[in-house]
């Protein structure tokens, strides 16, 4: 039986987070000389008291639109967007609206 290995990461921040300034294309350049098949761009939406649900869906939705314009899926590599939520205790129901959202 052939062992099958599947090299994913999940957690990676790019120039649309306020802790990285590495751009969607060099993460994908990266993941493909590493030899991955997934990644998933999973950069920051803090939510705080006084946020403007417009504001931050919007915001987000930017987010996704700016990554997913500059993805070119190399040699199979698969890419995800996604969001680390922070602060979602704080304002339940504006981070419910921020996970239900659609493009």
């Amino acid at each position: 039986m052939k062992e099958h290995i599947f090299r994913a990461d999940s957690h990676i921040h790019s120039e649309f987070s306020p802790d990285s300034v590495c751009p969607v294309s060099e993460i994908e350049k990266t993941a493909q000389e590493k030899g991955l098949n997934l990644v998933c761009i999973t950069d920051h939406c803090d939510l705080r008291p006084g946020d403007e649900r417009i504001a931050v869906l919007e915001r987000q939705k930017n987010r996704v639109r700016d990554i997913r314009a500059q993805l070119q899926n190399p040699n199979g590599l698969q890419t995800l967007v996604g969001i680390e939520l922070g602060g979602g205790f704080l304002l339940p129901e504006l981070a419910a609206e921020v996970i239900g959202a659609e493009d």
